[in-house]
């Protein structure tokens, strides 16, 4: 492996001059600038970074934790850190826990021993998220983004869960449904916890029960599925359906099909979010959908500002806005339409 000896020699230079040219700080001509570029070209060298590091006390490097790399709306905020992160010269480790809470402390540690500049996390779902440890772990800046509690005493970009699952509930109410079937994730999750609240809300201004309504711990599309075939198979099944996230929604339509019920004729439906395929099927589903890039815009901009500030800040919450859209899966329900339970096929 190349190293600075090799280039020095073969610009004919001192390891100084190298030095200087590869790391900045001192001012190199552009006369030897060019002959310094050219020679490290040609023998090849590669700088360590993680030896750099230990000298200069970090790296321009972000480490990006996610529970789950599969959940699309994870995926499309990993993206967004990336892109908005390498805009302002910081490379990005991106990190799957699998929902697991040892294997995430793992990658802090691993991203401490590296001298991360500092981190941005979807914490795995825990019904206290330790944020202080996590960015103890760290040893850096942390951002939380999503699974944040309401008192998070770091930075944190969130939506208005309550808010927006409140609003989805409404619509159905409004619509005339008053059996309401929810079918949500992890029970651990403050993201879940607080969706379901907001459908519990809802249905409590209205005066309707939730006894028997609510399916939890539906983690992946196949145990939603199951949920809906449960629910929908009950001797007085729900006349609509609420998902507190992507796989659940995907859930909802595989089960529906495996019982040959169809919405928003035998059901109405709305999930949360299900950007890339919800238009996609016919008939269109209504959903809330975040503001992923913006999520991610701005938790680069609050890791990098808490990262290159020289005073105090006190920690910020951002909470952005969700957009409700409106499409053709949900209709108005139409008393006596209710039918006899089908025979589970799925």
């Amino acid at each position: 492996m190349a190293t600075m000896h090799d280039v020095a020699k073969k610009a004919g230079v001192s390891i100084a001059t190298v030095s200087a040219v590869i790391n900045g700080g001192v001012k190199v001509s552009d006369k030897l600038t060019k002959r310094v570029q050219e020679a490290i070209r040609e023998v090849g060298y590669r700088p360590n970074i993680v030896a750099r590091s230990l000298k200069t006390g970090g790296t321009k490097t972000l480490v990006c934790i996610v529970p789950g790399i599969i959940n699309p709306i994870y995926a499309e905020i990993a993206q967004a850190i990336e892109v908005f992160a390498n805009a302002k010269g910081y490379a990005v480790f991106l990190c799957n826990a699998q929902e697991d809470c040892k294997l995430q402390r793992k990658y802090l540690h691993l991203s401490r021993s590296m001298q991360v500049a500092g981190g941005i996390i979807i914490p795995a779902a825990e019904l206290d998220v330790p944020v202080q440890q996590l960015e103890q772990d760290l040893g850096a800046p942390l951002v939380v983004v999503d699974r944040a509690p309401l008192e998070a005493s770091i930075d944190s970009v969130v939506v208005d869960n309550f808010e927006a699952a409140e609003r989805a509930v409404s619509l159905l109410i409004n619509l005339g449904h008053r059996r309401i079937g929810a079918i949500a994730s992890y029970p651990l999750s403050t993201t879940s916890l607080q969706r379901i609240s907001g459908y519990e809300a809802a249905m409590a201004k209205a005066h309707l029960s939730t006894e028997g309504l609510i399916r939890q711990n539906c983690s992946n599309v196949e145990r939603a599925k199951s949920a809906v075939c449960d629910l929908m198979s009950s001797e007085n099944r729900p006349t609509a359906l609420f998902a507190t996230y992507e796989h659940a929604g995907m859930g909802v339509v595989q089960g529906l099909n495996s019982l040959g019920l169809s919405y928003p004729k035998d059901v109405s439906f709305i999930t949360f979010d299900g950007n890339a395929w919800a238009d996609a099927l016919h008939p269109s589903i209504t959903r809330i959908r975040q503001p992923t890039e913006n999520m991610g815009r701005e938790a680069v901009r609050l890791a990098l500002e808490r990262i290159e500030s020289k005073s105090e800040l006190s920690a910020r919450r951002l909470v952005l806005q969700t957009e409700f859209i409106l499409k053709d899966s949900c209709a108005a329900h139409v008393a006596g339409h209710d039918a006899n339970p089908p025979d589970k096929t799925g």
